[in-house]
């Protein structure tokens, strides 16, 4: 089955999964707007004969997940970035600290994102996920601020090739070398 056999029709669901003492474990990410993966190519070019012929090869995978809220003291699930409000601050109810040295390596978890598509080949509407298996999660960016506006917060990945789940289980029929993302339809 080929990706183009489905005509997206929306995100529905988004979830961090990270590792529960060996299971795959879930935190819900709420209010999704916008996911955009943006696959690293590697370009190969073949010239001869008068003739120039182009091949491509993903050598990665980034994105970034817009959404209109996040909970930011449990971002990523157990064991994320370990924030906590400070609270005490003369006239501050609470804070909480982004931008600290030790967010640098982001937080390795997985991600999966849940899709309405209509199934071309039937007109059927079907779930399908859309999944990443192991990626670098980073911190939140700061948001953009406008005179009656939503704030969004973007979070931004980084997929690592992967032959696993986040929890050290194999990842059935997957290629040798591993892979960035996959799909499923949901039966």
């Amino acid at each position: 089955m080929a990706l183009a056999q489905y005509r997206v029709l929306g995100i529905t669901d988004g979830k961090i999964l990270y590792n529960n003492a060996g299971s795959v474990a879930e935190t819900d990410l709420h209010f999704i707007n916008n996911v955009e993966m943006d696959p690293k190519e590697v370009t190969l070019e073949f010239e001869g004969d008068d003739q120039t012929v182009e091949r491509f090869s993903q050598s990665g995978l980034n994105g970034t997940i817009t959404m209109d809220t996040v909970d930011i003291l449990d971002l990523g699930g157990t064991g994320g970035f370990a924030k906590t409000e400070q609270t005490g601050i003369s006239g501050v109810a609470s804070r909480t600290y982004w931008g600290d040295e030790t967010e640098a390596a982001g937080i390795l978890r997985g991600l999966k994102f849940r899709c309405k598509a209509e199934k071309i080949s039937t007109g059927a509407t079907v779930d399908i996920d859309i999944t990443v298996p192991r990626a670098r999660l980073m911190a939140l960016r700061p948001p953009s601020l406008g005179n009656k506006q939503k704030a969004s917060l973007s979070l931004r990945f980084s997929a690592e090739r992967a032959t696993t789940d986040i929890a050290g289980g194999a990842l059935t029929g997957v290629p040798t070398n591993g892979a960035f993302w996959y799909f499923d339809e949901r039966s």
